[in-house]
């Protein structure tokens, strides 16, 4: 099963957390090599990044940002989905033999809107009027409330903003991101 995904560069990754990553390619389909016009798939064991130390479990995405590939973790203290310890960003590495994650503590002049289902986008802070470098997200992992969560990579610092003051509001659809065209 496919837990997340983002499309770099005209190939589709995806992964799931226990068999690595997998890619689909769809520049192949118009090739004269492929007459029957399939996408090509590679898999490759890349394992997910490992957790910092006293947290014991994350939330992941996927993140495609200036034709590089991100993943960004939310990470929590014990196994308390309402305790947000950090949040770490780790950009793809293709360079190497090996493809593998490496920690990043700026993602330039963008911001990532992580979705509830395990949908991402970035956007481009300074053309929104945004900080750049932070991460937006819907803290509502246990409770359908409203608060946004703003993280800031640059100074490892989260600020909570309630949406709405409505005790007891029960939201029939989660918050989505609409995100201008580039």
């Amino acid at each position: 099963m496919i837990t997340f995904m983002a499309s770099v560069q005209g190939k589709i990754y995806s992964t799931n957390l226990t068999k690595g990553m997998c890619t689909m390619d769809f520049s192949s389909c118009n090739s004269t090599t492929n007459p029957q016009n399939h996408p090509t798939f590679q898999k490759f064991n890349v394992p997910l990044a490992n957790l910092p130390k006293g947290v014991s479990m994350g939330r992941h995405w996927l993140v495609e940002s200036q034709d590089k590939l991100f993943l960004v973790t939310t990470c929590f203290v014990g196994f308390d989905l309402n305790n947000i310890g950090t949040v770490e960003v780790h950009r793809m590495d293709f360079s190497s033999t090996q493809a593998c994650w490496r920690s990043v503590h700026d993602i330039g002049d963008v911001v990532f809107l992580l979705e509830g289902t395990n949908m991402a986008a970035s956007c481009s802070a300074s053309a929104l009027g945004l900080k750049a470098n932070q991460i937006f997200f819907m803290k509502d992992v246990m409770d359908a409330d409203a608060d946004l969560c703003i993280f800031d990579l640059e100074t490892n610092t989260q600020q909570i903003t309630r949406v709405h003051h409505h005790d007891n509001l029960i939201l029939w659809r989660k918050p989505f991101w609409i995100v201008p065209p580039s």
